[in-house]
C-alpha cells in the first residue's frame, strides 16, 4: 500500500473524515493498491470503497480541492500533513511501493525543469515525505540540501546563495514564507541569482511536483539516474551555524552508497533482522540522522 494514509482528508456523505483527527465521530484514510485502484478505508484499516485510479485522476485537475464519485458516493479531497497521523497508527510501505513513489516524485522534479546537479532543499521535520524527497532528488540526478527548521532567515539566505538552490520544499506555509523572504533578500543582494521556487508540504508540494512529471517517461528518468557517477555530489550537508555562517560539506554518491554497503557487510544481523525497528527523532538535516536513514533503506527499511 502506497503511503497515502494520512496524506489525505476527505468528506463522505457530508461527514468530515480526517486521518488521525477524530471529527464527527469518524475518521479514515485513502490509499492506492498494487492494481492501481484508489481505496477508501476507515481508521481500523477496513476497506469500504474503491475505484480505478485512472478514472479518479481523469476527473481531477489536481488531487486537492475537488470532488469525485466512487460507486455513486461523493468524496471531496483535501491535503492534510502526514504528521496528523502520528501516534495513531502505522502504515506498511513495501520497497516496491517506495520505489514507485520515489520515481513519481523524481519524474516531477525533472518535469519542473531542474537540471542534473542543481540543488533542491528540504526544510521539514523527520517524516516519510522527507526520505521520499531525498531519494527522489537523487533519482533525478539532483543534489539535496537539507535546511534545519530552526535556521534563521539569514542562515537560509546564506545556504540558498552558497549552494545556488533552485527549489525549496518546506514543512509548512509559515516556513515557506520565511524562505521566500530569504530568497527575496538574496535576490536583492545578488540580482543575477537564479530564482528560487518554494513549495510546502501542507500546501500540496508532493502533488504539485508529481503532477509536473506526468509527461516525463520512465525511460527519461532512468537515463538521468544512469548518467550519475560515483563522485557526483549526492547531498550538501550544512552545519548548524553556531560559530558563523553554516558550512557545507559535500557528500558524494560513492560516500552514500559506501555507507549503505558497509552497513550491509558489517552489521547484517541488525539491518536484516525482522525485529529491528528504527525510531528517529533527530532532524534529517543532521548528518548522523542521514546515516541512519541510508542504513535503514539498505536493510529491511
Amino acid at each position: 500500500m502506497a503511503d497515502n494514509r494520512g496524506d489525505w482528508q476527505f468528506w463522505c456523505d457530508g461527514m468530515h473524515i480526517v486521518q488521525g483527527i477524530r471529527q464527527r465521530a469518524t475518521n479514515g484514510f485513502i490509499g492506492i493498491d498494487g492494481s492501481g485502484e484508489l481505496v477508501l478505508f476507515d481508521n481500523e484499516g477496513n476497506e469500504f470503497d474503491r475505484a480505478p485510479i485512472g478514472e479518479v485522476e481523469a476527473k481531477l485537475k489536481t488531487w486537492s480541492g475537488d470532488s469525485i464519485k466512487v460507486n455513486g458516493t461523493k468524496y471531496r479531497l483535501e491535503f492534510s500533513p502526514l504528521k496528523a497521523a502520528l501516534g495513531r497508527s502505522w502504515v506498511d510501505v513495501t520497497a516496491r511501493n517506495f520505489g514507485e513513489d520515489v520515481a513519481r516524485v523524481a519524474s516531477g522534479l525533472v518535469g519542473m525543469g531542474l537540471e542534473p546537479g542543481q540543488c533542491v532543499s528540504i526544510m521539514a521535520h523527520t517524516s516519510y515525505e522527507w526520505t521520499l524527497l531525498d531519494m527522489a532528488i537523487a533519482r533525478a540526478a539532483l543534489v539535496s540540501v537539507p535546511i534545519y527548521e530552526t535556521d534563521s532567515a539569514s542562515q537560509v539566505q546564506w545556504i540558498l546563495q552558497d549552494a545556488d538552490v533552485r527549489l525549496v520544499i518546506t514543512e509548512s506555509a509559515a516556513l515557506a514564507e520565511l524562505v521566500r523572504g530569504a530568497a527575496a533578500a538574496r535576490a536583492a543582494a545578488h540580482p543575477d541569482a537564479a530564482e528560487v521556487r518554494v513549495l510546502s508540504l501542507d500546501r500540496d508540494a508532493i502533488t504539485t511536483i508529481s503532477t509536473a512529471g506526468r509527461t516525463v517517461s520512465r525511460a527519461a528518468l532512468d537515463q538521468r539516474s544512469e548518467a550519475l557517477r560515483a563522485d557526483d555530489v549526492f547531498s550538501i550537508i550544512y552545519t548548524s551555524g553556531t560559530t558563523g555562517n553554516p558550512k557545507g560539506v559535500e557528500v558524494t554518491h560513492r560516500m552514500a552508497a559506501g555507507l549503505a554497503w558497509n552497513g550491509v557487510r558489517w552489521i547484517p544481523d541488525l539491518l536484516f533482522s525482522p525485529d529491528t525497528r528504527l525510531l528517529l527523532f533527530l532532524p534529517l538535516a543532521h548528518s548522523y540522522a542521514r546515516c541512519l536513514e541510508l542504513l535503514s533503506i539498505a536493510g529491511n527499511g
